[in-house]
């Protein structure tokens, strides 16, 4: 058996309802009848109930208005590719309420508020309606992620052991996260987590674990070096696989597409990020990315910590400047749990020059020679 497609006049038709200004329609009661022949044709009615529309088909007795048109006509005047006055010259004409019929476009002009969300579903958390008004709760479980692809090896976890030291030292509960020590996968784009109730991805790796548990915290940490001006890949698959945490729905919020989140409440953000260039103005497209996957997350970033020329803090470089930063960090982990923030002072002592700029240019481009001749020295070494 070939099933036959649906016609297009009946498919336009049928979805109308949906777009139903409500606000407009409110107090509304009235019947949209169209008689549209030839191919695609047929005879449909809109009936408006206050607020509330219905597709039928056929056409009832005494409709408020009645269109009657060739179906291309309707359809081209549907998709706004005809105006008013084309239409009628190429065949289309309105008997009954013609008034009524000018506002057809405002009635079905959908939902330009759209800031309801579905009962369950939240527009605001809990902690984004604290942070909009100015209230700090002292975090008492942190979740802290590093997403350095050389885990405990590099430039990040000098920055991320005495952060995590200072949060500890202020009384919170810290769980550490390694994403280069765990199986997170790239996201599929199925949406399969978005067609079920409970958010379940059909990936089954190590993601599904932190997927639970990062609405119980009070606080995320993510510290991260800049990759190519961006978030390294096995971040990029973390915040791929956290759409589960938000909903599929799309509502407007501050004159922003957005989606409700599914739980109450969700931790604000904090972030250390490092990087090999000299200053810190090379951070800024990570920001934004960050700081908006955050906004889509309910997560406000609450700090942002910056290290440039971060590689210094693990070389053979005066112990005086590597120390002072070290005790920032450990500064600015306190002053995060007690206040939701860090000091002007503090981050600028986090990202203090190491070396002068010109020391810097000279002085990177023999390391990376070194290591070089380094690599060449291994690979031409009898095995």
């Amino acid at each position: 058996m070939i099933d036959t497609p649906e016609p297009a006049v009946r498919r336009v038709l049928r979805f109308l309802p949906r777009m139903l200004n409500r606000r407009v329609a409110k107090n509304l009661v009235a019947t949209f009848a169209f008689r549209l022949h030839g191919e695609d044709g047929g005879e449909y009615t809109l009936r408006i109930e206050r607020g509330e529309c219905f597709f039928e088909e056929g056409i009832p007795d005494a409709p408020t208005v009645t269109v009657e048109a060739p179906a291309r006509v309707w359809l081209d005047l549907a998709a706004g590719m005809l105006g008013g006055w084309q239409a009628a010259r190429a065949g289309l004409k309105v008997r009954g309420n013609r008034f009524l019929m000018l506002r057809f476009n405002r009635l079905f002009s959908g939902d330009p508020d759209g800031t309801e969300v579905p009962a369950g579903l939240y527009g605001e958390t809990e902690n984004e309606c604290e942070r909009r008004r100015g209230i700090w709760r002292q975090p008492q479980r942190v979740l802290a992620i590093q997403a350095s692809p050389r885990a405990r090896g590099g430039a990040t976890e000098k920055v991320f052991a005495p952060l995590i030291a200072g949060m500890e030292s202020a009384g919170a509960a810290v769980d550490t996260f390694y994403l280069a020590e765990r199986d997170i996968r790239p996201c599929a784009g199925c949406f399969a987590c978005w067609k079920v109730a409970d958010g379940r991805c059909l990936i089954e790796d190590d993601m599904a674990e932190v997927l639970t548990r990062i609405p119980v915290y009070d606080l995320l940490v993510i510290a991260l070096p800049l990759y190519v001006d961006g978030v390294p890949g096995i971040l990029k698959n973390f915040l791929d696989r956290s759409i589960p945490l938000v909903h599929p729905y799309i509502f407007n919020r501050n004159g922003r597409c957005r989606h409700p989140a599914r739980h109450p409440r969700m931790p604000n953000l904090a972030l250390a990020a490092v990087c090999g260039y000299y200053e810190t103005e090379n951070f800024a497209p990570l920001l934004a990315h960050v700081e908006a996957a955050a906004l889509n997350s309910h997560m406000p970033v609450v700090a942002t910590l910056l290290r440039p020329h971060a590689m210094l803090m693990a070389e053979d470089v005066p112990v005086g400047p590597v120390a002072r930063v070290e005790q920032a960090l450990h500064t600015a982990g306190v002053q995060l749990i007690a206040t939701g923030k860090v000091s002007r002072a503090i981050r600028k002592a986090v990202a203090q020059p190491l070396t002068s700029r010109g020391r810097f240019l000279a002085g990177v481009k023999h390391w990376w020679q070194e290591d070089a001749e380094s690599a060449d020295q291994k690979n031409t070494s009898p095995k």
